[in-house]
């Protein structure tokens, strides 16, 4: 009797684990499992592959989430700048411009006092109040054109109204987005795999006039492939292991010795 490779299944990574199941199947539809007799245990293993499929990389951090964190990153720079401005003419007062920066600073200084120890929540919300307050103050709006902080105000507007479309859009793909929970569904596929496995291998001794030979080796040379990898990776990740165990040993007895 001819048997099936076992890898660790539990060793495959999650982002790994959708594109071994789906190529483990296509071998196995190739080989025809009707004509097998396989094919109760075979529906049961692609009904756990469907589940699998459901595993992306949203199950990490969503792809949008790298968008906001830039945004994010843009907006306090912006304020950063408008910041330093205002603390300049707080610092001079230059004739010429002190009527406009009386109007102006007042102003400002009641949203971004301290704004950058704030959390985004909070920055986005003082940020929306300060447009509403200037939308028709055409006087505010000319003090700060004055001043310069015309520019950017608007860069901050811009930026600000990019965030809250993102935050929008994520919110609802998230929303719309049936929870994966990758672990448990993993389990649920290795548990119809080894199941496959087991009745193949059966099946040899009940079924002795049909040909399991193809469909072992096909599995085996692809099982084999991923043992390889993962017993490189458990090599690497072994010797990386030590090599830190080493260096803080090192260190210590270092320390120690002084």
């Amino acid at each position: 009797m001819s048997t099936i490779t076992r890898v660790p299944l539990g060793a495959i990574r999650i982002l790994e684990y959708p594109e071994f199941a789906n190529g483990l199947l296509d071998i196995v539809e190739k080989h025809d499992p009707a004509k097998l007799k396989i094919e109760g245990v075979t529906n049961l293993l692609k009904a756990e592959v469907l589940e699998v499929n459901k595993i992306t990389v949203t199950e990490r951090r969503h792809p949008m989430t790298k968008e906001l964190i830039t945004l994010r990153s843009s907006r306090d720079k912006t304020l950063g700048a408008i910041l330093s401005l205002i603390q300049g003419y707080g610092k001079v007062q230059v004739s010429p411009l002190k009527e406009a920066a009386d109007i102006a600073l007042p102003f400002l200084n009641r949203f971004f006092t301290k704004v950058h120890k704030s959390t985004n929540f909070v920055k986005n919300k003082k940020i929306n109040l300060l447009l509403e307050e200037m939308d028709g103050n055409a006087e505010l709006q000319a003090a700060l054109s004055t001043l310069g902080f015309t520019v950017l105000l608007d860069e901050l507007k811009t930026i600000y109204l990019a965030i809250i479309a993102k935050q929008t859009s994520r919110r609802k793909v998230k929303s719309e987005t049936p929870r994966v929970i990758a672990k448990q569904i993993m389990v649920k596929a290795t548990i119809a795999m080894n199941n496959m496995f087991k009745t193949i291998e059966i099946s040899q001794l009940v079924e002795q006039n049909l040909d399991y030979l193809p469909l072992i080796n096909e599995l085996n040379e692809m099982l084999s492939e991923y043992k390889f990898i993962l017993t490189q990776r458990r090599t690497l990740n072994f010797k990386a292991g030590t090599k830190k165990t080493a260096v803080a040993s090192s260190t210590k007895t270092t320390a120690t010795t002084k």
